[in-house]
């Protein structure tokens, strides 16, 4: 039985890995998703509640949400970093480029 898309909507690989863990509480995950979660947990930079205030504190700031999801999953350290994922939005202006790695780099410490 096929699924239908209801909503679409960026979200970072803290916010993967926690949905995938509450479906995992009404069912077994399948193959796909479980590699999903495993890729997760290895790759993310944050736990979830950083990750969402990391990512509203961007969108405040006038960022993109595909470009705070991105930074979010990636945590730039440099501006040749954070250029790259804004390369298919816009080109950043400086004081963009320096509220984003200010920000990044308040949630980065753990």
């Amino acid at each position: 039985m096929a699924r239908k898309i209801l909503d679409e909507h960026p979200v970072s690989l803290p916010q993967v890995e926690a949905m995938l863990k509450e479906r995992k509480k009404d069912s077994e995950l399948i193959y796909e998703q479980k590699k999903t979660m495993q890729y997760a947990k290895e790759f993310a930079k944050v736990n979830e509640k950083k990750a969402e205030e990391l990512m509203t504190e961007l969108e405040a700031a006038k960022i993109e949400k595909k470009v705070a999801v991105k930074v979010t999953d990636v945590m730039p350290k440099n501006k040749s970093e954070l250029r790259i994922l804004f390369e298919k939005h816009h080109s950043p202006t400086e004081a963009e480029i320096k509220t984003v790695l200010e920000t990044v780099k308040k949630y980065g410490k753990d």
